[in-house]
C-alpha cells in the first residue's frame, strides 16, 4: 500500500502534468514535419526527462506500506512475593497458581501467544511447566517493575497484561503513573481478602533519627487494625537492655489508624537501635508486623544553628520559625547588613568571636559577602557545616564554597523551575520526607526562581534536586564536601513558597522545613581526616529494602581523589561469613556509591577497599542492620481498591479469583496489525544524474539526425 501527503500528491501531479504539457507543444508539430512515430519517441524521452528534474526540484516523497498480521500476545504476571503467603501457605498464591494453570491458561491460548513471568522484587520468565513449584517468596513487590522487565524480555508491549495479585504493592515506580504512559490494558484477578484477615499492625513510624545527648526523643507510633471490635493492646519500645517504655492503646479495627506519642531517654554519643513492640491478639495469624525497629543517632548536645542574613525576608522568616521548632536545634540570629552594625553574637561582634560557638551556618541571600564569606570557607574546610539559601547564599556559581559552575550566558529575566528528584537525590537521608511529608511528590511542588548565573554542578558536587522547565534542566540543590566539612546549596530562592501555598490548600505537611531539619542534620555529621569515609544511608534497614552505601575518597590534602576504583566486601557479623562482594559506582569528585540488594535479615559489616593504579589505598568499614521485619509483613490482605483502579485506568477490567473463567471469555484482543514503512524518495544522485543525461541526450540525438537542430 502507498501512502502521500497532499503536498507530496501535488508534487507528482505537477510533474506529471508539466512533463505531459511541455512533451504535446513540442512535439505536436515539428519543421521539418516528422513521422508521428519518430515524434511520440521524441514525446516520450522528453516527458520522462521534464516530470524527472521536476521531482528532484520538488522532492516528494511516498511511503510503502506493508502490513503483517501475528496472533495478539498477552503477558500474563503472578505475584510470587511473600504477602502471597499470608496469612498462611496454602492462601492466595495457591488459589492464583491453580486458577492459572487449570483455568485461565488453557483458555486464553486458544486466542493469544501467552507468556508468563512472575514477580515481586524482581520478574522472572516461566513456562506453563514451571507453575507447580513456584513459591511465594519474594521480599518486595514491584509491579511496575516486573512489568517493565516484561516489556523489555518480549521486545515489545504485549497486547495486555494480566496481572493476578493481591494489590500489596510497596516498592519501586508508582504503578498507576507507570501504566498510564504504556497504554496498555491491565486486567487483574485480585487476590486480596473480601473479608479482612484479623490482624493488628504497626503502619509507620514517625521518629527524628538524630537528638542530642541525654535528652529525650518522642516516637510517633501508627496502628491500625482489622477486627470486629475494639482492641486493648500494650506498646512498649526495647532497646538492648530491655522494656524502655510501655503505654497501652486501644486500636477501633475496621482499618481506622490510631496514633500514639511515646518519649524515650536517648541516651550517650553513638547510634542506639530501639524496637517498638505491639502484642499481639489471641490467636493472631501474622506477628511479624506487630514490631518495628529505629535507630537514633545520638550527638554531642543540641546543634547551634547561626541563621545569617543581610536582613529579614520570607526565606529567613520561615528558616527561623522552623529551626526553633526542633528540640534538637539552638538557633542565633545574625544579620550582616548595615543597618545591624555588622555580624553579631550575644555582644561579640566579628568571625572569630562567634565561630566556635556554631555546628552549622544557614546562610540566605547575599549575606556571605567579604570576609564573612572567608570565614564560612575555613569554617567548612575546617569541619563545620553550611548551608546556602537563596540564589546560592551569596557564594555566587563557581567560587570555592558553591557547588555550582558558571553559566555560559546567564538567563535574562526571572524564570520559575519546577523542582524533580534526581537519581542521586533517591534514598539520601536529606530527601528523606517520613509521616505526613510523605503525601508530597516533587513535581507537584510550587515551581521556584532560580539564579541566573548557575550553570552546571561541579564534578566533586552531588545534585539532589534538578530544576525543570520545558526540557531545560539545571542543578536547584547540591551537596558536596569541602576540607573536612560539608556544603549544602540551593540555587533557588523562595523556598518558603514550599510550605506556604500548599499549607494555603489545606496540607499540613511542610517539604521545606523537612528539607532544612534534614540538611542540619547532614551537615553536622563530622567527619575524621580519613582518605576513604565510608557511611551507610541507615543504620536499620526493612527486609527487601535495597542497603545505599556511599563513599567519598580524598588526597593528603582533603582533596577528592579521581580515578580510584571502590570495591567491598559484605559479613554477616553473626557469623563471620562473607554474603556479598561487590564493586561501586563512581559518580565523579570521589564520590562512589552502591546499592545492595536481597540480603537476609542480620546484622552486616561492609569492609570497602579504595585502589588507585592497583595498589590498595585505603580502607574503611561501616555497620548496618536488616531488620526482621519485611515491606511484605504488613497489609496483607491487600489492595483491591488498587487494583480496580489500576484496572480502570489503563481500560482493563477487574476480576476477583473465582471471576477466571469469565475473564478468559472476554479477553479478546485480536490480530495484531504490525505495519512497516519504506520511504520511496527521488534524489539528486550519480544514477538519476545519468538517466537524465541520457534521457536529454537520446532526444538531442534523434533531433540532430532529423534536422530540428
Amino acid at each position: 500500500m502507498l501512502d502521500a501527503s497532499w503536498r507530496d500528491i501535488l508534487a507528482i501531479l505537477a510533474a506529471i502534468a508539466g512533463a505531459t504539457i511541455l512533451a504535446i507543444v513540442l512535439y505536436r508539430r515539428t519543421s521539418p514535419t516528422l513521422p508521428g512515430r519518430l515524434r511520440l519517441l521524441l514525446g516520450v524521452l522528453r516527458w520522462f526527462a521534464a516530470a524527472l528534474l521536476i521531482l528532484l526540484v520538488t522532492n516528494p516523497s511516498v511511503r510503502l506500506i506493508r502490513e503483517r498480521y501475528t496472533r495478539p500476545v498477552v503477558a500474563v504476571m503472578l505475584d510470587n512475593s511473600r504477602s502471597m503467603a499470608l496469612p498462611d501457605a496454602a492462601a492466595k498464591f495457591s488459589l492464583a497458581r491453580a486458577a492459572l494453570s487449570e483455568r485461565l491458561a488453557a483458555s486464553l491460548a486458544e486466542r493469544a501467544d501467552i507468556r508468563f513471568f512472575t514477580f515481586s522484587d524482581r520478574a522472572v520468565e516461566i513456562g506453563p511447566d514451571d507453575l507447580e513449584g513456584l513459591r511465594a517468596e519474594g521480599s518486595r513487590t514491584d509491579l511496575a517493575g516486573g512489568m517493565k522487565s516484561a516489556t523489555e524480555v518480549m521486545g515489545g508491549k504485549p497486547s495486555a497484561f494480566v496481572v493476578l495479585s493481591d494489590g500489596a504493592f510497596n516498592f519501586g515506580e508508582d504503578v498507576l503513573h507507570f501504566s498510564a504512559s504504556q497504554r496498555t490494558p491491565v486486567h487483574t484477578v485480585s487476590l486480596a481478602a473480601e473479608d479482612a484477615t484479623p490482624d493488628i499492625s504497626l503502619d509507620r513510624l514517625e521518629v527524628n533519627e538524630s537528638a542530642y545527648a541525654n535528652s529525650d526523643v518522642t516516637v510517633g507510633i501508627v496502628m491500625s487494625g482489622s477486627h470486629s471490635e475494639a482492641f486493648e493492646a500494650e506498646l512498649a519500645i526495647r532497646d538492648s537492655t530491655g522494656i524502655v517504655a510501655t503505654v497501652p492503646v486501644v486500636l477501633p479495627g475496621t482499618g481506622a489508624k490510631t496514633r500514639v506519642s511515646m518519649d524515650i531517654a536517648a541516651g550517650g554519643i553513638g547510634v542506639h537501635e530501639f524496637s517498638v513492640i505491639l502484642s499481639p491478639m489471641e490467636d493472631e495469624l501474622v506477628t511479624e508486623n506487630n514490631t518495628a525497629p529505629f535507630s537514633v543517632k545520638v550527638i554531642k548536645g543540641r546543634i547551634r544553628v547561626g541563621l545569617i542574613a543581610s536582613g529579614p525576608s520570607w526565606d529567613f522568616a520561615f528558616s527561623r520559625r522552623y529551626l526553633r521548632a526542633d528540640p534538637n536545634i539552638e538557633v542565633a540570629t545574625l544579620f550582616t547588613g548595615e543597618e545591624s552594625g555588622g555580624l553579631k553574637l550575644e555582644g561579640r561582634s566579628g568571625w572569630a568571636g562567634i565561630i566556635s560557638d556554631l555546628d552549622v551556618a544557614v546562610v540566605l541571600g547575599d549575606a556571605a559577602s567579604g570576609a564573612v564569606g572567608q570565614g564560612l570557607r575555613d569554617f567548612a574546610w575546617n569541619g563545620g557545616g553550611v548551608l546556602l539559601i537563596g540564589g546560592g547564599g551569596g557564594a555566587a556559581p563557581g567560587q570555592e564554597m558553591s557547588p555550582f559552575t558558571v553559566a555560559a550566558e546567564p538567563r535574562r529575566g526571572e524564570h520559575l523551575f519546577a523542582p524533580a528528584l534526581t537519581g542521586a537525590g533517591i534514598g539520601h537521608e536529606i530527601m528523606r520526607l517520613e509521616g505526613a511529608d510523605a503525601v508530597f511528590s516533587w513535581p507537584d511542588l510550587p515551581p521556584v526562581p532560580v539564579d541566573n548565573g548557575v550553570g552546571a554542578a561541579r564534578k566533586e558536587a552531588t545534585v539532589l534536586i534538578s530544576a525543570v522547565k520545558d526540557g531545560a534542566k539545571i542543578p536547584m540543590f547540591a551537596v558536596m564536601k569541602l576540607g573536612r566539612g560539608r556544603i549544602a546549596a540551593f540555587s533557588a530562592s523562595d523556598l518558603w513558597r514550599w510550605d506556604f501555598i500548599p499549607k494555603g490548600f489545606g496540607a499540613v505537611a511542610s517539604p521545606f522545613s523537612r528539607l532544612l531539619v534534614n540538611s542540619v542534620g547532614w551537615l553536622t555529621e563530622r567527619e575524621e581526616a580519613k582518605r576513604l569515609a565510608v557511611s551507610s544511608l541507615r543504620s536499620i534497614y526493612a527486609q527487601g529494602e535495597p542497603v545505599g552505601l556511599s563513599a567519598q575518597v580524598t588526597d593528603e590534602n582533603l582533596k577528592p581523589l579521581e580515578q580510584a576504583i571502590l570495591e567491598g566486601e559484605v559479613t554477616d557479623r553473626a557469623s563471620g561469613e562473607v554474603v556479598r562482594e561487590f564493586t561501586m559506582v563512581d559518580r565523579g569528585g570521589g564520590s562512589h556509591f552502591a546499592s545492595l540488594d536481597f540480603l537476609p535479615p542480620a546484622g552486616y559489616e561492609a569492609r570497602l577497599w579504595a585502589s588507585v593504579d592497583g595498589e590498595i589505598y585505603a580502607e574503611e568499614r561501616v555497620e548496618f542492620t536488616v531488620g526482621e521485619r519485611g515491606l511484605e509483613d504488613s497489609g496483607f490482605d491487600g489492595d483491591n481498591l488498587l487494583l480496580k483502579q489500576l484496572a480502570r485506568t489503563t481500560g482493563g477490567a477487574s476480576y476477583a479469583i473465582g471471576e477466571v473463567d469469565r475473564l478468559a471469555s472476554d479477553l479478546n484482543p485480536g490480530m495484531v496489525v504490525t505495519k512497516s514503512f519504506k520511504e520511496l524518495r527521488l534524489r539528486l544522485t550519480l544514477p538519476t544524474f545519468v538517466v537524465l543525461v541520457m534521457l536529454l541526450g537520446l532526444e538531442w540525438f534523434i533531433r540532430k539526425r532529423n534536422m530540428l537542430i
